[in-house]
């Protein structure tokens, strides 16, 4: 008989496969920790076993483990005795400690899993809040060979673990993942990654968090060998990462966007010669936006390694749908459309010309996989949108998670979405991207609560994010974060150790005249700050809404000598800092187009007014624009046959401190 559940088939594997090996644990390059099949059974029934004396089925564990084959032992352990697996780490900082709470109070745990150097520690920190749990060390189980557990075994119903999401720390939304939608989306990665009994593939990623997780899920589903590193020494070393692909010939590996910019910046040309990337068949990415021209920057550095362009496979995931949502079918290079920035900005998906600056590159994410169902729907209006249309992504299937734990308002809003066409009824998720298909292609445009609204015109903080990364070398990729701070547009960016001592006015010019001339948005504020300032999620995300709390809050760690003003929108007579030639002409651009309702791409600085629709009526709402975000009084409004051009002559000689380049 097919095992249902991912326990029935770990007691399977352990009967085929024995003593192969299937996790392996490395530090420095080092092998310190192997469980094998049969090793691994034993152990979590060892764990099933500490666990029944405090606790009953259905009940929550919290796994409080450090990186490592303990982790494993504690998720394995938690699904064999039927508790419900809460996979989080051991507080680092008081902000995590503040989640960790949230948590606790949420999932109600009774038991909390963890090593025996961690638990006096933990005692100590969270005396108050590990009152009602139960502090178990899983290095302290007595794994007996071909002993398994003799208790119930779960349902594919049951809820197998929740997944907590990076929602705000006061609420944190835990997703339901039943044992079913456990088997169905391994199913799913193990069609996708095309991996087979005894292959090899290589993590870093944190084991809690939903990539990592269900990584280590799949050597078990599929039979194969994960060689798993520490997140932080990958972080610390990322050479680390592919000098293990490259020692055990691994076929699969891979990580969020950030990890392949990473190595291509990080790895030294010494270190690179040591490496043999042939093995490596498919590169997946996914997690966060994946940046075509990052794919193609970790292809130049290390092909000549063996590393294939083909072997990149750029996916589409949540936690929602407890993992993969979309990936290639087969092997091929990453399929790249260049797109109207403007016209995405608009809602519409047009192409653009690959020499204008309009040009905006999304990468396709593949196609669903088995019984899933991905649909592309108006946001507000609940409809199901035609291909080439962009709006939020739904998604229905046998791996979409059961809903929010104890949120039903959430779980409805999210998890229970349905469209009016639809003949079958089907329930899908709302995942809250933005996207669109095109032969059943899935592209992502971003977070559709990201999205930045400037005079009606919508910005991707993620376009921000990198045409300020873009601008100078000092300033770190991936490490910024762009955001509406109440007085206008925010970027927080983080600069690299070697570069803090850069004059703090030439970086930020550079940033701002880069925005300005790729987007046409003028930022009112540009704070720097030092390295790893910006929050992140486990997986590497930045966190927007985070940093912009620790904007208002003045918590950011700023470089010495960043003391932006409170708006740097240009303000004349308010003590604005020095405005450039074009930053006025792009803040100019914008006022035009949003008075006279035309695309911001659209507005020739040297074209006449009354050729883009300016009459009387709108040449005053021109003036009164300027004057409420220049804080400048023209002396007489703008005529028919002025440009943007000569309106920034005009106001060069107006603004104090304004220069001319």
């Amino acid at each position: 008989m097919v095992p249902r559940t991912l326990v029935s088939l770990l007691r399977e594997r352990a009967e085929t496969y024995q003593d192969q090996p299937v996790y392996t644990l490395l530090t420095g390059g080092q092998v310190v920790d192997q469980l094998s099949f049969a090793t691994l059974h034993a152990h979590a029934a060892a764990v099933a076993a500490q666990l029944a004396p405090c606790t009953a089925a259905g009940d929550r564990v919290l796994i409080l483990c450090p990186p490592g084959l303990d982790y494993i032992r504690a998720f394995f352990g938690c699904l064999v005795s039927g508790r419900v697996a809460v996979p989080a780490y051991p507080p680092r900082n008081r902000r995590y400690m503040l989640r960790l709470r949230a948590i606790l109070d949420d999932s109600l745990a009774r038991c909390v899993l963890t090593t025996r150097a961690l638990r006096e520690q933990l005692r100590s920190a969270m005396a108050g809040d590990l009152a009602r749990a139960t502090i178990v060390a899983v290095d302290e189980a007595e794994p007996v060979a071909g002993h398994g557990w003799e208790g119930p075994m779960p349902r594919e119903s049951e809820v197998a673990f929740l997944q907590y999401t990076s929602g705000s720390t006061g609420s944190p939304n835990g997703v339901m993942v039943t044992h079913s939608n456990l088997m169905a989306n391994s199913a799913m990665m193990q069609d996708a990654f095309k991996l087979a009994p005894g292959q090899v593939y290589v993590s870093w990623l944190p084991l809690f968090h939903d990539m990592g997780l269900m990584a280590m899920v799949q050597a078990v589903f599929s039979g194969a060998h994960e060689i798993i590193l520490s997140p932080l020494e990958f972080i610390a070393r990322p050479f680390r990462w592919l000098e293990a692909i490259s020692a055990y010939r691994a076929t699969v590996s891979g990580g969020p966007n950030f990890a392949y910019e990473l190595c291509a910046a990080r790895i030294t040309d010494d270190e690179r010669q040591t490496l043999e990337l042939s093995s490596w068949r498919l590169a997946f990415n996914g997690a966060e936006p994946v940046q075509a021209e990052t794919l193609e920057r970790f292809t130049r550095r290390f092909e000549e390694r063996g590393f294939r362009h083909q072997a990149h496979y750029p996916c589409y995931g949540l936690a929602e749908a407890t993992l993969f949502v979309s990936g290639a079918d087969r092997p091929r290079d990453p399929v790249v459309k260049l797109l109207s920035r403007s016209a995405l900005a608009e809602g519409e998906v047009r192409a653009a010309d690959a020499s204008g600056s309009d040009a905006k590159r999304l990468v396709g994410c593949g196609q669903a996989f088995r019984d899933e169902v991905i649909k592309i729907v108006h946001p507000e209006r609940l409809t199901q949108l035609p291909d080439v249309q962009l709006g939020e992504i739904w998604v229905s299937g046998d791996a979409v998670g059961a809903g929010y734990w104890h949120n039903a308002p959430a779980t409805a809003d999210t998890f229970e979405a349905t469209l009016p066409d639809d003949p079958g009824g089907r329930r899908y998720l709302r995942t809250g991207d933005l996207g669109f298909l095109e032969a059943g292609e899935l592209y992502v445009a971003g977070r559709l609560k990201d999205l930045i609204i400037v005079r009606g015109q919508n910005y991707y903080p993620q376009d921000i994010e990198g045409a300020a990364q873009q601008s100078h070398p000092a300033l770190i990729g991936g490490g910024g974060a762009a955001f509406e701070g109440g007085e206008g547009v925010v970027l927080v960016q983080e600069v690299r150790r070697t570069a803090q001592s850069q004059p703090v006015d030439e970086v930020i010019a550079a940033i701002k005249e880069a925005v300005v001339e790729t987007l046409g948005l003028e930022l009112s504020q540009v704070v720097l700050v030092q390295v790893q300032s910006v929050p992140r999620t486990s997986s590497g995300k930045i966190q927007r809404r985070q940093t912009r709390q620790l904007f208002l809050d003045h918590g950011l760690k700023r470089i010495p000598g960043t003391n932006p003003p409170a708006s740097g929108v240009p303000t004349g007579a308010r003590g604005a800092p020095a405005v450039t030639r074009a930053a006025l002409e792009g803040a100019l651009r914008s006022i035009v187009a949003h008075v006279l309702k035309q695309p911001f791409i659209l507005i020739d600085p040297k074209a006449p007014l009354g050729s883009l629709g300016l009459d009387d009526a709108s040449a005053r709402s021109v003036g009164q624009q300027i004057h409420a975000e220049l804080g400048v009084d023209l002396p007489e409004p703008p005529v028919a046959s002025s440009t943007v051009g000569t309106l920034v002559d005009r106001l060069l000689v107006l603004l104090p401190g304004a220069h001319t380049h």
